[in-house]
């Protein structure tokens, strides 16, 4: 499963374009840009906006990464159900222990 800082990544080095240059021309710090391709910040709306058509494509496919939206129904999900909540914290420390794959839960959950 790709993040945007991969996606994002993969787009500039497709069009030849150095972070730097690419950070300067979507009016955003070099340093922030770094920080988006390694999965350490998140880009605004604004910001995906801007970089969508220096990289070649459409915002939504940008927008596609923005897990954030999803974060308050998660939080209510997890403060209405005990059960859940310790099934969350598991998955979590088995991901950070490496025991399980982002990739390896996704399928479990996909049924395939």
């Amino acid at each position: 499963m790709q993040t945007i800082g991969q996606f994002i990544r993969e787009k500039r080095t497709a069009r030849g374009l150095s972070l730097r240059s690419l950070a300067l021309r979507a009016g955003i710090s070099p340093p922030f840009l770094s920080d988006i391709e390694r999965g350490r910040r998140f880009p605004s709306d604004r910001s995906r906006e801007k970089l969508a058509p220096l990289l070649g494509v459409e915002k939504k496919q940008l927008d596609q990464f923005d897990y954030r939206k999803d974060l308050p129904a998660i939080i209510e999900l997890l403060k209405n159900h005990p059960d859940l909540q310790k099934a969350f914290r598991q998955i979590v420390q088995r991901i950070h222990d490496g025991k399980l794959q982002p990739v390896e839960l996704a399928k479990l959950l996909s049924g395939a």
